[in-house]
C-alpha cells in the first residue's frame, strides 16, 4: 500500500519534470531571443511579449498535464514506475474519463501529494472511481 503511493508520487514527479523541461527550454529560448530580436507576429513591446509567451507556456503545460495519460494510457512516469490507471480490475482506456480525471487533479494540484499520501488516491480518482496500481504482467484486462 505504501509502495504504490511512493510509486505514484515518483511517477508524478517524473511527469512534472519532463513536461517542465519540454516547456521551459523553448520558453527561455523564445523570451531570451525576444530581447535581442523583435518578434514580428506579436507586435508588442518585450515585456508584453514575455507575458504572452509565459501565458502560452502555462496553457501548454496544463494541456500536457491533462492529456499525459491519453496517448498510451500511461504517462512516462507511470510507464517507468510500472503502474497504470485501473477502473474496477481493468486498465482504463476511456480517454474522456482520463482527461476529466487529470483535469480535476490539475485543478487541485496543490492537494495532490496530500491526497496520495493520506488516501492513496487523487481527487480525480475519488470522483471517477479509478485507482492506480501495479501493472499485472500476465494478461492485463483492458476497459
Amino acid at each position: 500500500m505504501i509502495l504504490i503511493r511512493i510509486k505514484r508520487l515518483v511517477a508524478s514527479l517524473i511527469d512534472f519534470m519532463v513536461i517542465s523541461f519540454v516547456i521551459l527550454i523553448p520558453a527561455h529560448l523564445i523570451t531570451g531571443l525576444n530581447y535581442n530580436i523583435r518578434i514580428e507576429f506579436l507586435e508588442l513591446n518585450p515585456i508584453q511579449n514575455s507575458t504572452n509567451i509565459s501565458l502560452l507556456m502555462w496553457i501548454i503545460f496544463f494541456t500536457l498535464i491533462i492529456f499525459k495519460d491519453v496517448f498510451f494510457y500511461q504517462s512516462l512516469g507511470k510507464k517507468v514506475m510500472k503502474i497504470a490507471i485501473y477502473k474496477k480490475d481493468a486498465i482504463l482506456k476511456n480517454s474522456l474519463i482520463i482527461i476529466f480525471r487529470n483535469l480535476l487533479s490539475a485543478i487541485f494540484i496543490s492537494f495532490y501529494p496530500i491526497t496520495i499520501i493520506f488516501f492513496g488516491k487523487s481527487i480525480g480518482d475519488i470522483v471517477f472511481r479509478t485507482h492506480v496500481k501495479n501493472i499485472e504482467i500476465e494478461n492485463p484486462k483492458i476497459v
